[in-house]
């Protein structure tokens, strides 16, 4: 009953709004298969005037049988050309659901999937599922009538013969539910190794460089020789279950065929049936066999599109952001001169404690960095400060009002988050730097090149800003990739920013700049600053030692120096790593 709901919500969701095109669709059908399924009554008819050598009659026939062909082909392009049409604007509906649902996923939801995982569901699982829907809804009406009409003509035909051609689909149906529990295993291991062979390629093809860099291409090479391997292995296995199911149905097919033609041939032999007569029978009776071979294909493609069905659900029903409205905007004061951490504690997917028992308070504006060893929280402290995941236990405050009780847009408005990633389409730098604010005027972006050391880079590229950057901004430096990323945060106006290793790439000289023009964004901001480096820590207003997931120490540089033993050897090993480099 809950499958069947699903179903029937499925349907509502994405076919109902095309309910006319697929009425159209199935009256094309109905149309056709009624058409041709008088053809081999009239094949049989002409066979027998053939013997009775009736020449005008053949000719009859044959125009009849001719015309009814060619209606019949134009009724099935036809029908071909509007499967396709609901097919693909089907399809894009349920694939821009998943998208935006993919685009709404809590960070910590998306966190349980791969990508390659997830572009199969959008793609390959919705794809199943609508052509599913639409071989329901043709197959479903061709089955009746294939079955109907041919039931009719074979028992007036012989209702001897008919019994024993009759055995074969009570039969078949047995072998389908005998082998239904294998097919069903055999496809959720394909699925499975379809993802994770889509994930193996996506790391590979993302990470030429770094296979080369470690000499790893024999080994890559090896490891994709194993991942198709044990493809091969699932497909072996199917196959076996696909062959035993092969060889039982053509030994019961032939043993009623063999019955069967016993039967005519005693039956001709003693003038009781005619050759026209046997030929219209096999072919109504081809035509029966074929209906119940599509009812079976119908059974194992709803156990295909049952795990499709399950993996989109899952998918479907993940916790998304959702859009709080608690407290309005206005309530919020707008503008963001808060920020209160009280024992706060965080975990991913309810594993260890990465951060653990965080508690601060920020009232005033100022440049806040971040320091610790790797792995010790830094970056996941700020993604929650951004929204990106919730804290296990604890609160966290913005303007004195709970950080879960706002407005998710006004978070995204008014924070303004720089992570160590740059994301780079293939278009103008221009419009690269328009991601971040798409009302930025030629002067707004000039002057954020300017603040962020662009400008004289990308004076050297013949079309300026106007260059076409490529796929993830291969004419960039890693250093310009960074500056670019600051560039952008420069485009938006906010009241919190965080800039997560932003200047790790850049020359002394382009770190400096750029941590000037942080310093003065701290004026009348509050601004966090992940780093590695030492020259942004001893500019710092207050810098929050992490170790091990709790903050261990606060305090300016100097004030560290003297109460940190822990923060003296950090400082010291970041120096001493600077000057090796």
């Amino acid at each position: 009953m809950k499958a069947n709901k699903f179903y029937k919500k499925i349907f509502d969701q994405y076919f109902r709004k095309y309910i006319y095109l697929v009425l159209l669709l199935i009256t094309l059908v109905m149309i056709n298969v009624v058409f041709s399924s008088v053809n081999p009554f009239l094949f049989g008819t002409l066979i027998d005037n053939l013997n009775r050598k009736d020449f005008h009659k053949i000719i009859l026939f044959i125009m009849a049988y001719v015309i009814l062909a060619f209606i019949t082909s134009i009724l099935e392009i036809m029908r071909g050309n509007l499967s396709m049409v609901l097919s693909y604007n089907i399809s894009s509906d349920m694939k821009k659901v998943l998208f935006n649902q993919y685009l709404r996923l809590e960070t910590s939801s998306r966190d349980k999937y791969n990508t390659s995982e997830l572009l199969n569901r959008m793609q390959n699982d919705s794809d199943l599922i609508v052509s599913f829907y639409l071989n329901v809804i043709t197959n479903v009406l061709t089955i009746i009538i294939n079955i109907i009409v041919p039931l009719i003509f074979i028992i007036t035909i012989s209702l001897q013969n008919t019994v024993v051609s009759l055995m074969n689909i009570p039969l078949v149906f047995i072998l389908n539910i005998l082998f239904k529990g294998h097919i069903e295993e055999n496809e959720g291991k394909r699925r499975k190794y379809s993802d994770d062979l889509m994930s193996f390629l996506f790391l590979h093809l993302d990470n030429f460089v770094h296979i080369k860099i470690f000499n790893m291409e024999e080994k890559t090479t090896l490891n994709y020789k194993k991942v198709l391997a044990d493809g091969y292995d699932i497909e072996k296995a199917n196959r076996k279950t696909v062959n035993c199911m092969t060889i039982l149905r053509s030994l019961i097919s032939m043993i009623i065929s063999f019955l069967t033609f016993y039967l005519f041939s005693i039956l001709i032999i003693d003038n009781k049936m005619t050759i026209g007569n046997m030929v219209s029978y096999s072919a109504y009776v081809s035509r029966l066999y074929e209906a119940v071979s599509k009812i079976m294909e119908l059974n194992i493609n709803t156990i295909n599109v049952g795990i499709s069905l399950e993996r989109i659900g899952q998918m479907m029903n993940e916790s998304t952001e959702k859009i709080n409205n608690d407290i309005s905007i206005r309530e919020t004061n707008n503008f963001i001169h808060k920020i209160k951490a009280d024992h706060m504690s965080f975990s991913y997917n309810n594993s260890d404690y990465i951060l653990k028992d965080i508690s601060f308070n920020i009232s005033k504006f100022g440049l806040y960095s971040i320091v610790g060893e790797n792995g010790c929280g830094k970056s996941t402290l700020l993604k929650i400060l951004f929204g990106l995941y919730h804290v296990d236990s604890g609160m966290f405050f913005i303007n004195g009002l709970d950080i879960n009780l706002l407005p998710i847009e006004y978070i995204r408005k008014e924070i303004i988050y720089t992570s160590k990633e740059i994301f780079i389409i293939d278009d103008t730098i221009k419009n690269n730097l328009k991601l971040a604010n798409e009302n930025a005027t030629d002067k707004d972006i000039e002057q954020a090149c300017e603040c962020s050391g662009l400008k004289s880079d990308f004076d050297l590229f013949d079309k300026k800003i106007d260059t076409i950057l490529g796929a993830g901004g291969m004419q960039l430096s890693s250093g310009q990739k960074q500056k670019m990323n600051f560039a952008r945060a420069l485009l938006r106006k906010g009241s919190v920013y965080i800039f997560d290793e932003i200047t790790s790439d850049l020359d002394g000289v382009a770190e400096k700049n750029i941590v000037e023009k942080i310093r003065e964004l701290a004026v009348n901001n509050i601004v966090f600053f992940i780093t590695h480096r030492t020259y942004p820590l001893t500019y710092s207003d207050n810098i929050f030692v992490l170790k091990d997931g709790r903050i261990l120490h606060s305090g300016n540089h100097i004030e560290l120096l003297k109460k940190s033993e822990y923060y003296k050897e950090l400082f010291s090993l970041l120096r001493s790593n600077e000057q090796d480099g």
